[in-house]
């Protein structure tokens, strides 16, 4: 009776889990698409996951988990379009070969928009594949076109439109050939206002460069404090602010000229800069000759200045009126956004010093390509050298949206980053699939559509929460403590049909490029035959001990052992 129990543990083990004692092989999996691909013959077994098309001789599996219990292979090939998220996991270091069909054509790869503020640009990027001749629309909600781009040559492109009132918005990306529409495809964005950008202009003697950024700025809701040194230890604009790091904490980005930033005493630059390394983005125009002075001063800011050769015209990159119209808006009756728009646009100027630093990224290029502005990080910060003169022309020329573009899109990469981490969720959101939510703070819940909430369970692992969406609409995700809410959009399971095609072709042939290591080798030196045989040998034996106990024997066993239970 003692020997019986233990024997029928394993048999019952081996009955449940029969993976340990099975043959190996190569178990040959059936993927999406898998009737498309010439030869799907091979390996010991074949097997269908529910997303595979209905094939002849192929055992169906709800996953690919469960496929690996059943068969516990010492190889995979995996035929298709690849493995869905839910079995990736499930490989655990199993050498995998991956037969791969047709890689799917036409929108690839999007990158969505991260919430943005009213008036602010929107940039959405991806890529597309196997189109002739290939271009990239991007319309407004109200159907209007705002912006194009062609591909390069890996078909990476980028389009930028502009944000209005606060709330969801839903822009569409159109992939074309020539004037054929090959695939739409929505992309959600959330406008949401925020606090008003802290500018401090600095300027050495008045001018009209100084006048119309002032003005734009403060036309843009921007808070905006201006000195403006008039010469005799006069100046204009607010009351002067002593530059101090605690001053300098109240402003989100600095512009100075040349003048300014010279007439700074030592301890004022070094204020300045440490509150550069603390988030302040400075900006430091160049609106003149450089003298040997200025550009010691300049290069105290990490960058080689050398001396400058005079000014000279700059043409900035064309615009595409129809797309440019568009984003403006239709304007006002006094002021409709149509007026001057078939006046020329300006040449502007620019001073020909030769701005360098080892680090430094473009800003500002002009039509040819060639880099205006250069920036480099210092810090948490960041810091720029403008050397456009005469930018104010555009207004003047009406070109105003262009100058809104042009000094938007600056500010928008110099100014002071937020100061907290935010969460961040995987895109593309659909129904019914895993989303990723990364960077939690505390407890963390989403709010569906419907009112309907959820508290998410960390990984502390990974550092990341999953959520399964179950409707399409705007999604909330709420951190305990925090007032603000993240806004995410779910959109419908065959949405993106192609980025997630994409997506799990990578992923696959990730994981057939890996190196395998599979843990266990027993799985190809037990014996074969499937579950049936340790089913039978369980049951034989239950029944056998259960006979025992009730002979005369096992009643006699059983009296024995209990008296010394009760003598125990």
């Amino acid at each position: 009776m003692l020997a019986a129990q233990p024997i029928c543990a394993g048999l019952l083990y081996l009955t449940l889990m029969p993976s340990s004692l099975q043959s190996g092989g190569t178990l040959t999996v059936l993927t999406a698409h898998a009737s498309a691909i010439g030869e799907i013959v091979g390996g010991t077994h074949l097997v269908a996951l529910p997303e595979a098309p209905e094939i002849a001789g192929a055992d169906r599996a709800p996953d690919l988990a469960t496929a690996l219990r059943r068969f516990a292979p010492a190889r995979l090939k995996i035929v298709g379009d690849g493995l869905e998220p839910r079995d990736i996991e499930a490989v655990n270091g199993i050498p995998v070969d991956f037969t791969p069909g047709k890689p799917p054509s036409g929108l690839i790869r999007v990158d969505f928009p991260p919430p943005v503020a009213p008036g602010a640009t929107i940039t959405v990027g991806g890529r597309v594949s196997g189109i002739t001749h290939p271009a990239v629309d991007l319309v407004d909600p109200a159907g209007r076109r705002v912006d194009t781009a062609v591909p390069d040559a890996a078909g990476d492109f980028v389009v930028s439109g502009t944000a209005r009132a606060s709330g969801p918005a839903r822009f569409t990306l159109k992939v074309r050939s020539g004037s054929q529409v090959i695939e739409e495809a929505p992309v959600p964005e959330w406008t949401s206002a925020a606090p008003p950008v802290r500018l401090l202009l600095l300027a050495g003697a008045p001018g009209p460069e100084t006048k119309y950024l002032r003005r734009w700025a403060s036309d843009a809701g921007m808070t905006v404090h201006s000195q403006i040194a008039t010469g005799g230890g006069l100046a204009l604009g607010d009351s002067p602010l002593a530059i101090s790091p605690s001053t300098l904490q109240q402003f989100d980005i600095a512009v100075l000229d040349e003048r300014s930033w010279g007439s700074l005493t030592s301890g004022e630059r070094s204020a300045m800069l440490a509150a550069v390394r603390a988030g302040l983005g400075l900006l430091v125009r160049i609106d003149g000759p450089l003298s040997v002075p200025d550009r010691t001063a300049l290069q105290s800011l990490g960058f080689t200045v050398a001396a400058s050769e005079g000014s000279a015209p700059v043409t900035l990159p064309r615009v595409d009126e129809a797309a440019s119209l568009a984003r403006d808006g239709p304007g006002s009756s006094d002021a409709p956004s149509r007026l001057n728009r078939d006046a020329a646009v300006p040449p502007l100027t620019r001073w020909t010093a030769r701005l360098t630093a080892p680090t430094a990224t473009p800003l500002l290029r002009d039509a040819t390509g060639a880099t205006l502005a250069p920036w480099r990080s210092e810090g948490e910060g960041r810091i720029a050298l403008w050397p456009l003169d005469d930018s104010f022309r555009l207004v003047l020329a009406g070109h105003a949206a262009s100058y809104d573009d042009l000094w938007r899109a600056a500010f928008a990469k110099l100014g002071r980053g937020k100061p907290q981490a935010t969460p961040r969720i995987e895109q593309p959101a659909r129904v019914g699939q895993r989303v990723a939510l990364c960077n939690l703070a505390g407890v963390a819940t989403v709010t569906a559509p419907d009112g309907g909430s959820t508290t998410l369970v960390d990984d502390p692992a990974a550092g990341c929460a999953a959520f399964w969406p179950r409707t399409t609409g705007w999604y909330y995700l709420r951190q305990q403590g925090q007032a603000t809410a993240y806004p995410f959009a779910v959109e419908a399971a065959g949405t993106w049909p192609n980025v997630r095609a994409r997506a799990i072709r990578d992923a696959t042939l990730r994981l057939a490029s890996a190196p395998a290591a599979r843990l266990s080798t027993t799985a190809s030196q037990g014996f074969a035959g499937g579950l049936w045989p340790w089913l039978l040998a369980w049951l034989a034996a239950t029944i056998g001990l259960w006979w025992f106990e009730r002979s005369k024997l096992g009643l006699a066993q059983r009296q024995i052992i209990t008296t010394w239970t009760i003598a125990l």
